[in-house]
């Protein structure tokens, strides 16, 4: 069942969430979500995406999984840090 899932803007506000306590901007390209209610452990699943109004070529890891955080990064083509024209979204799933 999906635990958690969020869509928020590059700055970290949040648009639409489920379980979703905040979003930290770490830097260009790299965001920590915190979840509300922990996953019992690190095995969860997640998938995620972006709007990126450019059409350049933009792939997004997940990081650092722990039981009430992940860390999300989305790198371009060069393998630098950037981030979408618009918004990142992401779901968990898992127990």
């Amino acid at each position: 069942a999906g635990k958690v899932w969020g869509q928020f803007q590059v700055d970290g506000t949040v648009n639409g969430s489920f379980n979703l306590s905040s979003v930290t901007d770490n830097a260009t390209g790299n965001w920590t979500p915190v979840f509300d209610d922990n996953f019992s452990t690190v095995n969860y699943s997640i998938a995620g995406g972006f709007d990126d109004a450019s059409n350049a070529l933009l792939a997004t890891n997940y990081e650092n999984l722990a039981v009430g955080s992940v860390n999300i990064r989305i790198r371009n083509d060069a393998d630098t840090l950037t981030d979408p024209s618009d918004f990142v979204t992401f779901m968990a799933m898992g127990d």
